[in-house]
């Protein structure tokens, strides 16, 4: 079987395709990474209304993409160890739970960011705008 040739631009578009497709069902299947994508706009839209820096905005940014984008790994593990077995295997329910930690590290981290960065940035639009 030969194999396409993968042309930079055109392998480009089908690669970001793949990802928003990726993205669209841990959106579908994860009431909680979808909880998340709400807050994630939600709280960044709010940060540009109240006239954040753009230092916290972009903190926002970027922790925001690093607990979806450990979300959507967990998600990926837990499926590719369904897939292996459907019976109950002790390894694959360890590597879950790792994931799962992992996962829930990130979140909890992110939640107490998420809030102080916003307690600051309010604070300091106070500050400006009093």
């Amino acid at each position: 079987m030969t194999q396409k040739k993968k042309n930079g631009i055109v392998y480009s578009v089908y690669s970001v395709g793949y990802g928003l497709r990726g993205l669209w069902y841990v959106c579908k299947s994860e009431l909680l990474f979808s909880i998340a994508v709400g807050v994630v706009v939600v709280g960044i839209i709010a940060a540009f209304f109240l006239n954040f820096s753009f230092m916290h905005i972009l903190f926002l940014i970027l922790s925001s993409a690093v607990v979806l984008a450990v979300e959507a790994l967990n998600t990926a593990i837990e499926f590719i160890g369904d897939k292996i077995t459907s019976k109950r295997d002790n390894d694959i329910k360890v590597i879950k739970d790792i994931s799962a930690g992992a996962t829930l590290l990130t979140g909890v981290v992110f939640g107490i960011a998420f809030v102080l960065v916003f307690i600051d940035g309010l604070q300091v639009a106070r500050v400006l705008y009093a």
